[in-house]
């Protein structure tokens, strides 16, 4: 196993992230119907008037979605009839998230916005000094979310008002992670955070060989998992910032990758979805696809579910290998699926949100 060259530094200012969904998508120019393939059945559509980069939320009854056209839609998850559409000033490339009866988004208007999830009436918004591509991550009554002007901020989330922001030396364009009392995010290229919610201290910093991304890092069993630029997965842990690296693919890897049944499954730009065996690090397969792997994969039922940047949703036997079917959209695919029972919604950069019929009964993990 090679040297990582990973440095822990103590206490240090909290920096910030490169994003891969604020890449910039466009629908192709050979507009065709989508294909079906497989396991998949097509749903529904829902049309938006620019690319999506965003990864669908799901509750209630309702899927959200962001669009490069600036704003933030509601479908009824059960024949995608627009409920409601919320328009800002900027793309909406980062994904909703949903607590209670409210949502949560950032657009590259420099603003986040806290609407009502039933009619999209705005609650509040929160002016940053900065594009916010970063995704909000909820917990305990706080939003917490980066922005372009170099902060990450923590927002009451039933006010709006500023508890505190953690200062940094680069764009806050990667999406926090919460846990154990901790907020986790990327600094700008190479460097990860953790910063304790209660004093806003910064704990521990690890600096890796590779830049890393807008996905948040997996956490799991006091244990962060994430990818770099030169295809290292590495396990962090949580407490003290100790890495090791489980194994190396052949590509950037920016997506958060699955962790189910004590297999790790890791998208790669190298135009693979790796499965991994985590006690034993070993490699158990590899499915090539036609193009990059942006987006995170999700799973139910022993099928492990990704896009690609060739507009191609695939299902993989997560046990074997074996693919079980693919669905061609008409655009570049960086947006994770979600699923929720037998239904999987993913966006496109042709502009559409696609709800797709699968063999799933237990919910889904993403």
């Amino acid at each position: 196993m090679r040297n990582l060259h990973l440095s822990l530094v103590a206490r240090a200012p909290v920096a910030a992230a490169l994003i891969a969904a604020g890449l910039a998508v466009a629908p192709r120019a050979d507009q065709r119907a989508p294909s079906p393939g497989g396991i998949f059945r097509p749903q529904w559509t829902l049309q938006t008037k620019g690319s999506i980069s965003s990864s669908p939320a799901v509750s209630a009854g309702l899927v959200y979605i962001g669009s490069d056209d600036g704003a933030v839609y509601a479908a009824a998850a059960a024949d995608g009839s627009v409920r409601w559409r919320f328009q800002t000033h900027g793309a909406v490339v980062s994904s909703p998230a949903v607590s209670g009866d409210r949502l949560f988004v950032g657009s590259r208007d420099g603003k986040v916005y806290a609407l009502d999830a039933a009619s999209g009436a705005r609650v509040w918004e929160f002016a940053t000094g900065g594009p916010v591509t970063s995704s909000p991550a909820i917990a305990d009554g706080v939003v917490y979310v980066g922005s372009g002007d170099e902060y990450l901020y923590a927002i009451d989330a039933r006010s709006g008002q500023q508890k505190w922001r953690a200062a940094a030396r680069g764009a806050v364009t990667a999406s926090p992670t919460v846990a154990g009392g901790m907020v986790y995010y990327f600094g700008l290229f190479d460097r990860l955070y953790a910063v304790d919610i209660q004093s806003h201290e910064v704990r521990w910093q690890l600096k890796a060989d590779g830049a890393t991304f807008a996905r948040p890092p997996l956490v799991a069993a006091g244990t962060l998992y994430f990818g770099t630029e030169d295809g290292s997965v590495l396990a962090i842990d949580a407490a003290t910032g100790k890495a090791v690296e489980i194994t190396r693919v052949g590509g950037n890897v920016t997506a958060v990758p699955l962790l189910v049944g004590g297999r790790l499954y890791v998208a790669s730009w190298d135009k693979q979805l790796h499965a991994i065996d985590l006690k034993s690090r070993r490699a158990l397969w590899n499915l090539p696809t036609g193009g990059p792997l942006y987006s995170s994969p999700a799973a139910c039922d022993d099928i492990v579910y990704a896009a690609s940047w060739d507009g191609r949703v695939h299902a993989v036997d997560a046990i074997t290998g074996e693919k079980k079917g693919e669905f061609a959209t008409n655009g570049p695919v960086i947006s994770s699926p979600a699923i929720r029972g037998p239904s999987l919604y993913v966006g496109s950069g042709d502009g559409f949100l696609y709800a797709l019929t699968i063999p799933c009964r237990d919910g889904g993990l993403q």
